[in-house]
């Protein structure tokens, strides 16, 4: 089944798109003569006539080169409805129908130019923004970067498994200042930061909050998660401008730079806390039990351990050396 692309470009001595009197003062462009930013002059201004009484109106405004046989076609975007070929044989164009597709259906363009399929299109129907529309459903593509949704995937895994662990390490802890420092970093921080105030007192708290930082295993987990989420967050703002959303008052795409923003300076914070202070040795006796399993007493293996007394001694003689370099540059 073919179809009919029209008779050609005609000029006309003003736009009649809206209705008003024009006459005719050039003659007709052929079908396949590819026009547009040639329209100045006599030919300013007109019509691509695509037969049956049907004429798709240009008039100067396409910068862009254009063919009237593509203009004619039923499924060209400019046409502005998706209109249908009737008729047998040779098939000609009619405007005067509107079809809606529904379901999962892609639009004509897509099925047209079949050169530009990717499997990672995503077709979902539904409304996206507050303006209201004619038509009755909102078509719209979007690439998924796979990466990302993975990113994400493992990141929640991982956050949901150190809350399981940190909230039991949190009860069953045998050193206070290791144990208030678990706690902090629970959904549940109030009731055990409370809890351990009154066990503890005020000053042990502030003590352990200042302190004591990850070390072993908890360092490994909030490491994994800080990393896991830093990168997808970022990997999404990078790609969400929030400037255009802001004009119009809507702040969501700001709020997830702000959010992106947070994980990376938390990430900064671990990477810092790690190489300053060697986060990944277990110092003393602050290794885990296996979480959730009170049947195994002993504590989950770690390979890089320093006794109490290495690190205080470590600590001393660090110390001692920065005073002697203070002492020399004065």
């Amino acid at each position: 089944m073919t179809e009919k692309t029209g008779n050609g470009f005609q000029a006309t001595t003003m736009c009649g798109a809206g209705g008003a009197s024009y006459n005719t003062t050039g003659t007709l462009k052929a079908c396949n003569k590819a026009l547009g930013n040639q329209l100045t002059g006599e030919y300013s201004q007109g019509y691509c006539d695509c037969g049956n009484n049907r004429k798709v109106w240009m008039c100067g405004k396409y910068a862009y080169d254009f063919k009237c046989e593509d203009t004619c076609k039923c499924n060209n975007p400019i046409n502005n409805v998706a209109p249908t070929c009737t008729g047998a044989g040779e098939q000609t164009c009619s405007c005067n129908t509107t079809i809606i597709k529904g379901g999962d259906k892609p639009p004509e363009w897509m099925e047209d130019n079949p050169q530009y399929e990717n499997s990672k299109c995503i077709r979902s129907y539904g409304r996206f923004n507050a303006v209201d529309c004619e038509g009755k459903t909102v078509l719209s593509y979007a690439m998924q970067i796979d990466w990302v949704v993975n990113l994400f995937t493992a990141a929640i895994i991982i956050r949901i498994g150190v809350q399981v662990c940190f909230f039991y390490w949190a009860c069953v802890e045998d050193e206070p200042h290791y144990r208030m420092l678990i706690a902090n970093e629970t959904i549940l921080v109030l009731y055990f930061l409370y809890s351990c105030k009154a066990q503890y007192g005020v000053r042990n708290l502030n003590e352990a909050l200042e302190a004591e930082y990850f070390q072993g295993w908890p360092w490994l987990f909030s490491l994994l998660d800080n990393l896991l989420v830093t990168i997808a967050m970022l990997g999404v703002a990078y790609g969400a401008d929030p400037f255009p959303s802001l004009g119009r008052g809507r702040f969501t795409l700001f709020l997830l730079w702000i959010a992106a923003f947070k994980e990376f300076g938390k990430l900064l914070k671990s990477l810092y806390t790690t190489k300053s202070k060697k986060s990944y040795r277990q110092v003393g006796d602050r290794g885990l039990r296996y979480p959730w399993l009170p049947c195994i007493k002993k504590d989950m293996p770690w390979c890089i351990k320093i006794t109490q007394e290495e690190f205080d001694e470590l600590k001393l003689k660090k110390e001692e050396a920065k005073k002697a370099k203070s002492v020399e540059v004065a």
